[in-house]
């Protein structure tokens, strides 16, 4: 059979015909489905989980200072902050500067906040590397 002859067989066919066992066949197809699966989970998980910010949303970062520490708000205006980032905000009733890890970010509008705004600490600004040094 010539390439002209197998371009309006279905794929099945022309490969089976070439030799190709059935469950080889169906290997394959499984192995693209799973991979695909996969492929779209992570897209879900990366890109499309984040909700959409509107402008005049406040941005709320639950940080942790230690990894079994308790996640406390905190406040930002870089929406570039991303979970997983170290931050540099203020703690404790001396407000000294630390080192916290972004755990998950949230944004609400000015009626849905959940704590008062004159009462939530601000992040200072996105780690650098030579702050983690």
């Amino acid at each position: 059979m010539t390439i002209m002859e197998t371009q309006n067989q279905p794929v099945n066919w022309v490969l089976r015909n070439r030799g190709y066992s059935e469950q080889l066949l169906i290997d394959r197809k499984t192995e693209s489905i799973n991979e695909l699966h996969e492929k779209r989970e992570y897209m879900i998980t990366v890109n499309y989980k984040k909700e959409p910010r509107i402008v005049s949303d406040y941005i709320f970062c639950s940080i942790v200072f230690t990894d079994w520490g308790k996640p406390h708000y905190y406040l930002t205006q870089d929406d570039t902050i991303e979970v997983g980032d170290f931050v540099l905000v203020s703690a404790g009733k001396d407000d000294h500067s630390t080192i916290a890890r972004v755990v998950d970010i949230e944004y609400f509008s000015k009626e849905a906040i959940p704590f008062p705004i004159e009462k939530t600490k601000h992040i200072i600004r996105k780690c650098s590397d030579d702050d983690l040094e």
